[in-house]
């Protein structure tokens, strides 16, 4: 079989409140363009008595699955204080701060000054929970666009 576009033979996706889509790689030791994007640790973490989840691979490609890295967070997480994303030398490539969970404002839409580069962006979190903690939280994520020629990998 021919693909004109990469083909993404090993991924998990969940649906959750038939909404919402998490792209997400799963190590199962089949060779696929995703290799590498599994060391990447999502964040999924309880802080006080909330929960905060960042996808680790997100695909912005204008096909409107996946395009954006959002912030989800449950009812409890009252505050994201701020949301750094570096590149692979630590130059901030995005930064939010004061937003709320899932809100479309504290997500990234991929670009580095209007351009797409693919690859590995650490994350870092900073969240406030209605029971009182802060949490500075830590990961990494595959910015992988699905994309023909016009990519360059970082």
């Amino acid at each position: 079989m021919t693909h004109s576009k990469p083909y993404l033979p090993h991924y998990l996706v969940m649906i959750i409140a038939c909404t919402t889509l998490f792209l997400s790689c799963k190590k199962d030791g089949n060779s696929n363009v995703l290799d590498g994007c599994c060391d990447t640790p999502a964040i999924n973490a309880s802080v006080g008595n909330g929960h905060v989840y960042v996808p680790n691979v997100f695909t912005p490609n204008g096909d409107g699955i996946n395009d954006y890295l959002p912030i989800y967070g449950d009812q409890n997480i009252m505050l994201i204080r701020s949301l750094r994303i570096t590149d692979k030398e630590g130059t901030t490539v995005f930064h939010a701060e004061d937003g709320s969970p899932n809100d479309s404002n504290l997500a990234w839409d991929g670009s580095i000054n209007n351009k797409y580069n693919n690859g590995i962006f650490s994350i870092v979190l900073e969240v406030e929970v209605l029971d009182g903690p802060i949490a500075t939280l830590q990961g990494k994520v595959w910015r992988y666009g699905c994309l023909d020629s016009e990519e360059e990998d970082s």
